[in-house]
């Protein structure tokens, strides 16, 4: 997880910046924050604080908007960073421990469209981390 907003915010330099602005929060994902001030080494941070949307394509929309700075998997805001619709003003990177997976009887192993699948959804996930690492 990362921090992410619209080139408003560009002037954030540290971690103390971004809890002086509206945090955009998804209830999907109420601990992001929490953890993201953790890691910054700001633990006594109020990181309810903000506007909270139903979910995280809500939420990334609001900081593409200009409403406050949203928390986000990268893999699902890299599109607004490539674009320069959003922007991450720091270099603080959450670890996630949840993860996806793909699931299938073990008996369709071979089955050709899944193998194909599978293929196609772990390349993507390569392209994803190596994305990530120049951002």
């Amino acid at each position: 997880m990362r921090d992410f907003c619209s080139g408003a915010y560009t002037r954030l330099a540290k971690p103390d910046d971004i809890a002086r602005h509206v945090l955009l929060h998804s209830i999907r994902r109420p601990s992001d924050w929490q953890q993201w001030f953790d890691a910054a080494g700001i633990p006594d941070c109020r990181a309810e604080q903000g506007m909270t949307f139903e979910n995280s394509t809500l939420t990334y929309q609001g900081a593409v908007d200009g409403l406050g700075v949203a928390m986000a998997q990268f893999a699902f805001a890299v599109d607004d960073l490539l674009s320069g619709r959003l922007v991450a003003p720091l270099d603080i990177r959450v670890p996630n421990p949840i993860g996806y997976h793909l699931v299938f009887p073990a008996e369709r192993v071979r089955v050709p469209k899944i193998r194909a699948f599978q293929s196609w959804i772990a390349e993507e996930a390569e392209q994803t981390r190596k994305s990530d690492a120049w951002l």
